[in-house]
């Protein structure tokens, strides 16, 4: 499986690999604290329901490439993740129309 990984990002070495998940790993923790910050400044609990649920998937989905761009830049892997958003945009047919245009 990491083997497939690897071929499939063009990652050279194990200690990439290692490097890459200890991005992935600070980016969601990064993403979550900061996306809860952000709710409470707005104002926003969770006792609110879909009010509070759509903007925080929101919220956390576009704060996710900024701090994994971030994080992969400063650990030395950005070409990975600007990688890495660009094929998982792909996979969002709208998303996909629009920065191809």
């Amino acid at each position: 499986m990491i083997e497939k990984f690897k071929q499939k990002y063009n990652i050279t070495s194990n200690f990439q690999v290692l490097v890459i998940f200890l991005a992935f790993a600070i980016t969601g923790s990064s993403t979550a604290y900061i996306g809860k910050l952000i709710l409470h400044e707005l104002h926003i609990t969770k006792d609110m329901g879909l009010k509070f649920w759509i903007p925080r998937i929101l919220i956390i989905f576009a704060l996710y490439r900024i701090v994994s761009l971030l994080v992969g830049a400063l650990l030395g892997q950005y070409a990975f993740f600007k990688e890495f958003h660009r094929k998982s945009l792909d996979k969002i047919p709208f998303v996909k129309n629009i920065y191809k245009s």
